[in-house]
């Protein structure tokens, strides 16, 4: 791997002129982590094994637990000097999502190519950088011997783009190890963002995803009944309503300001399912949509509205929701956050700045926060193409590795806070948490 890696450089400088970044070893772990297919639903074993191998150089403690069948949790935790001060997570996740199209990509998404000063695969925003750049900020504090007296951990999970599952979540926290030594705070993911200025998510936009079922006459493709009759005439009437419903939030969203991910509610046909072969007109058509309702929205109204449409459309028409799940709390950002004010800092020491908002959908952070835990989101990608989950995503490597520093920052600042700087009870960093979520019952051990 290493002369691949080698190689590869040679040809580039030859080619491109590129800089000595290209053989940074962030550079260089980054290219070999994306270079792992890690495909969301396959076989994630190479990926951990590969972080096996990187917490034992830094003579961490690696872990997993198997809270969901065939989706574990990797945790690698780095000893602090204080155990009886509450701890700091960095959160990510190794899957990806699919590559439906490879021939559409400038290079094949898991070959890890450089080219012109960007590194080109499936994972290079969302969110393999992310779990790099956090592996050598620790590997940078522990070189330069710089003490933290909190333990951190990262968390690296294997279902992200399948859905967030609060189950493993609530179960990790719950674990022995979690909850002799509580999680007080943390950082998770964020997105590249063409701005000056980072996203800095402090709360998750709410979730429902609906199964829109249209019936009609099943028959021989070549035949053609009235539109009205039939199940993809009933769905056009759907698609039609639902579009008119999203270019209304469209244009709504266009008054606010860029950064404004809250106040509009998104809503968009993802899937289509009718035929299994093509001579047959279906006699049932499936509309899977994805929705997220704005801030001041909860998924019950959201789902009354589409179903307000449908009533009108008349016809043989089911609505079920697949999922429902309500907005996260939302952490506190200000000076009352210690939690805050350490990233705030490090921001500000390290020459970046933020821009605090919604995100715009569900993520880990919104997870643990459900269970009492201030998490905040970022990723140090300013003034970047947003490519996550798109064609040709890729990183400026240079970005990469002026983000590291970032997050170097905010982890020896997270994990110096004193216990007089930080309540027992993190939870009251949260504005909208609640403590009766139920517990985890049955919980592998």
């Amino acid at each position: 791997m290493k002369s691949l890696l080698f190689y590869v450089c040679l040809v580039l400088i030859h080619d491109t002129e590129a800089n000595d970044e290209c053989f940074d070893p962030a550079v260089q772990l980054l290219q070999q982590y994306v270079q792992i297919n890690t495909t969301s639903g396959s076989d994630q074993t190479q990926a951990i094994r590969f972080w096996y191998k990187l917490a034992e150089k830094q003579n961490a403690t690696f872990s997993t637990y198997n809270y969901t069948k065939d989706y574990p949790i990797v945790t690698i935790r780095w000893k602090g000097k204080d155990p009886s001060l509450s701890s700091i997570i960095l959160v990510s996740h190794i899957d990806v999502v699919p590559v439906a199209d490879e021939s559409k990509w400038k290079y094949p998404p898991f070959s890890g190519i450089i080219k012109d000063d960007y590194l080109y695969g499936r994972g290079t925003q969302d969110c393999k950088s992310v779990s790099i750049q956090y592996y050598e900020a620790m590997k940078q504090l522990s070189q330069q011997k710089i003490k933290l007296q909190r333990d951190v951990i990262l968390v690296l999970f294997t279902d992200h783009e399948q859905g967030v599952t609060f189950d493993g979540i609530r179960c990790l926290i719950e674990n022995e190890k979690y909850s002799s030594v509580p999680i007080g705070g943390g950082i998770d993911e964020g997105v590249s963002y063409t701005s000056n200025n980072l996203l800095l998510f402090y709360q998750d936009k709410a979730l429902l995803v609906l199964d829109v079922e249209c019936y009609g006459i099943e028959t021989h493709g070549s035949l053609m009944p009235d539109s009205n009759k039939t199940a993809i005439g009933q769905c056009a009437k759907v698609i039609n309503s639902l579009q008119e419903y999203r270019d209304e939030q469209v244009e709504y969203m266009k008054k606010l300001a860029i950064n404004d991910t809250s106040s509009f509610t998104s809503i968009n046909l993802n899937r289509l399912e009718g035929s299994l072969i093509d001579n047959v007109l279906p006699g049932r058509v499936t509309l899977r949509y994805y929705i997220n309702p704005s801030v001041t929205s909860t998924p019950v109204e959201v789902f009354d509205e589409i179903q307000e449409r449908i009533d009108k459309i008349g016809g043989n028409i089911e609505l079920t929701v697949v999922r429902s799940v309500e907005k996260s709390p939302a952490v506190v950002t200000d000076k009352k956050n210690p939690f805050y004010e350490a990233i705030s800092d490090a921001a500000k020491t390290t020459k970046f700045s933020f821009d605090t908002t919604v995100t715009f959908d569900q993520t880990n952070a919104g997870g643990f926060r459900k269970f009492g835990i201030p998490v905040l989101g970022f990723s140090p990608l300013p003034r970047t193409k947003f490519l996550v989950h798109g064609i040709n995503e890729n990183i400026e490597i240079s970005k990469f590795l002026n983000g590291i520093p970032l997050y170097k920052k905010s982890i020896q600042n997270l994990a110096n806070l004193s216990k007089k700087q930080v309540s027992q009870d993190s939870s009251i960093y949260l504005d909208g948490y609640d403590d009766k979520v139920n517990k985890c019952k049955k919980c592998p051990k």
